[in-house]
């Protein structure tokens, strides 16, 4: 059993050699007590104890006289979290507690319990928390200062879920990184690929996992998850998105041209003078970087592409209004182009010319599937 000192609240060891007839009298009359866990050493030692994700680890061991039972209005005294966390893991049969490393210095105390209680105890795994680069220094993200810290965030941007349980996994196992999503989606997170140290967010890392797991994808798939994700956070692109379903379909399939680039072969395709290409390029788009431009002009069909450069010369039609003017961020690289990030052109509202055209403000990392 265990031994306890009943004391005073706010005394931790002017009763702790209270004889028990003293104690029971002033508990029957009324006054305020707590039951505390007589610490079985009186000059506390090194305590060691492994950890499946730390190893051995070796520490100082437990020397107060820790409450386990605390007062209460109620007829009995309230357990604290240590004595009913221990009862609690032993009456489930819990062999393995997964926890944080704040946690960490609390394993003496759990141990003594343990052992006090008869109780056999289970094994501890430690987890070192993420971590956020701050400078030349390293600190836990807060969510009132970092949206990264949230779920909503990933979310609201429309990363691919696939892909950020991806990146989550080769968090905890860095071997998971590196293979494709569906291998690292099957495979086991175990502890013993876990780091003792907290690993650093890579939001890059995240955006290049986006982008090779959005290029696996069959062309529909894009377009359906792009779809969802626009209906709830911009129905404004959700709208032209389901009125131009081909166009879509077409600006996703822009990344995956079959055979060698037009450009890269001299007998398909002799190209453009080098000085007007970009030209025609913001023409298109509306963008100075953008996918294959040949694959753009194949997607958009010979009509849209002579209106287009029609209305940006100035000899009337419509001037195009579309979001492929900017970079909508790594999570939505859909294929080549000019680089990570290249825009792909997404289906464009039609407004009479004034010059050279106007768009609509890209919506940044919301063209992205999520």
């Amino acid at each position: 059993m265990i031994t306890a000192a009943i004391s005073s609240p706010t005394s931790a060891k002017t009763f702790r050699t209270l004889a028990p007839e003293e104690a029971a009298r002033r508990i029957t009359s009324g006054e305020p007590y707590v039951v505390r866990f007589r610490c079985p050493y009186e000059f506390p030692g090194r305590v060691r104890f492994a950890d499946r994700i730390r190893a051995s680890v070796t520490m100082r061991d437990n020397g107060n006289d820790i409450v386990i039972l605390k007062s209460s209005q109620e007829e009995l005294p309230l357990p604290t979290y240590h004595f009913a966390r221990i009862v609690d893991d032993h009456l489930l049969r819990v062999t393995l507690v997964v926890r944080g490393e704040e946690w960490l210095s609390s394993t003496p105390v759990h141990l003594q319990l343990h052992t006090a209680l008869g109780f056999e105890p289970p094994a501890y795994a430690h987890l070192a928390p993420l971590m956020k680069a701050e400078g030349a220094s390293r600190r836990k993200p807060s969510k009132r200062k970092n949206p990264e810290a949230s779920v909503d965030y990933y979310l609201s941007a429309g990363y691919p879920p696939a892909a950020v349980q991806h990146y989550l996994r080769g968090l905890a196992n860095v071997r998971l990184m590196d293979v494709p999503t569906a291998d690292a989606l099957a495979a086991t997170v175990r502890l013993d690929g876990m780091r003792p140290s907290g690993p650093l967010l890579d939001l890059p890392r995240l955006h290049s996992l986006s982008r090779e797991f959005i290029a696996s994808l069959t062309p529909g798939e894009p377009y359906a998850q792009l779809l969802a994700w626009a209906e709830e956070y911009d129905p404004e692109l959700a709208s032209v998105l389901a009125r131009h379903e081909r166009l879509a379909l077409a600006a996703v399939a822009v990344g995956r041209p079959e055979g060698a680039p037009a450009r890269k072969d001299p007998d398909r395709w002799a190209g453009p003078p080098r000085q007007i290409a970009n030209v025609v390029r913001v023409a298109l788009t509306g963008a100075a970087r953008s996918p294959d431009l040949f694959a753009v002009a194949r997607a958009l069909g010979r009509d849209e592409v002579l209106r287009r450069l029609t209305a940006v010369a100035g000899r009337g039609g419509a001037a195009p209004r579309c979001g492929a003017g900017s970079s909508p961020g790594p999570g939505s690289s859909l294929g080549s182009g000019s680089g990570p990030g290249a825009p792909v052109p997404v289906p464009c509202e039609v407004t009479p010319a004034a010059g050279s055209g106007s768009r609509r403000g890209h919506p940044g990392p919301s063209a992205r599937a999520s």
